[in-house]
């Protein structure tokens, strides 16, 4: 696709349609890229260890975030690129907040139906696989990508039936936005956010991390996750304030095989790169190099960005 140059990050005004067509076309490739691995992974989504809805992982980053989010039951909430939803209507259900005021923001209609189907399931999600919008009981379901739900101009019935919101949640997908990202960012301010609302991005370090990867996963993960820094200066371009973070810890010990077996079901978007061959000889690299032991330990960090709209 030819597309046009490049916007710079911060420039509100400079050729706006220009903007949009890269933003869109450029989206659109990348995101065509994943709908595969998606349609895919919903189906195992529920089970692996970072997203079991009952671990202790999962409950643990649960509270952790209800600290930072600290939600009322007079907010509304947004999970952007929330998946089944299941995480944000679990932070509903911990505030008192109703689930019509809880709107799931998906492109993977497969992960956007998927609590319905879930055979396993810590709340009850009130999703229903045959409704293309909200159920009575909510939460309101948008399929779009996080770009073409920004786009929609403020009221516009797409976008869904709650004009702004007092939090807005992006938990694991940042990485996944084009950058620059300033654009999106602002849009999501000025169009979907209560004046003084509050952005939570939850992503994972670009350096720092302590996976125990295969040397081309590891470029992989350093080529597309952005820096912490990175993420905290386009928010302060797109006009945000009090832009702050900080790292969150959980120790870890899982079974050497389990984890080669989640990678080899490609159950992270990094692992989506590499084909069936090249990931049996990623985990055989791992193995080898942990020794052929039973058991890896190692530390899940995970990012926590705020800011003030």
């Amino acid at each position: 696709t030819n597309l046009p140059e490049q916007p710079l990050a911060g420039f509100h005004e400079q050729n706006d349609f220009q903007e949009h067509v890269w933003k869109v076309v450029t989206t659109h490739e990348r995101m065509a890229s994943h709908d595969d691995h998606y349609r895919t992974v919903a189906k195992v989504y529920s089970f692996a260890l970072f997203y079991d809805a009952q671990g202790p992982f999962v409950q643990w980053l649960k509270a952790e975030l209800e600290s930072v989010i600290n939600l009322k039951v007079t907010d509304t909430l947004a999970d952007v690129g929330g998946g089944d939803g299941e995480f944000a209507l679990a932070l509903a259900a911990s505030a008192g907040l109703p689930r019509d005021r809880v709107a799931v923001v998906e492109p993977s209609a497969a992960m956007l139906h998927s609590a319905a189907v879930s055979p396993v399931s810590s709340i009850d999600s009130g999703i229903d696989a045959a409704d293309e919008g909200a159920t009575a009981s909510g939460p309101h379901r948008i399929n779009l990508g996080a770009l073409e739900w920004c786009d929609l101009k403020r009221g516009n019935v797409l976008a869904g039936p709650i004009v702004d919101f007092s939090c807005v949640l992006i938990k694991e997908v940042v990485h996944h936005f084009v950058a620059p990202r300033t654009i999106l960012f602002r849009d999501l301010r000025e169009r979907r956010m209560q004046a003084g609302g509050k952005l939570v991005i939850v992503t994972r370090p670009q350096q720092e991390y302590d996976y125990p990867f295969f040397d081309a996963a590891r470029n992989i993960w350093i080529e597309n996750q952005p820096s912490t820094q990175e993420l905290k200066t386009e928010l302060t371009a797109a006009g945000y304030k009090e832009v702050e973070h900080t790292m969150l810890r959980y120790p870890l010990s899982l079974a050497t095989e389990e984890w080669c077996k989640m990678i080899r079901n490609r159950f992270w978007s990094t692992f989506s790169h590499f084909n069936d061959e090249e990931l049996l000889a990623g985990t055989e690299e791992i193995q080898q190099t942990t020794k052929g032991s039973d058991t890896l330990q190692f530390e899940e960090r995970i990012v926590v960005i705020t800011a003030k709209a």
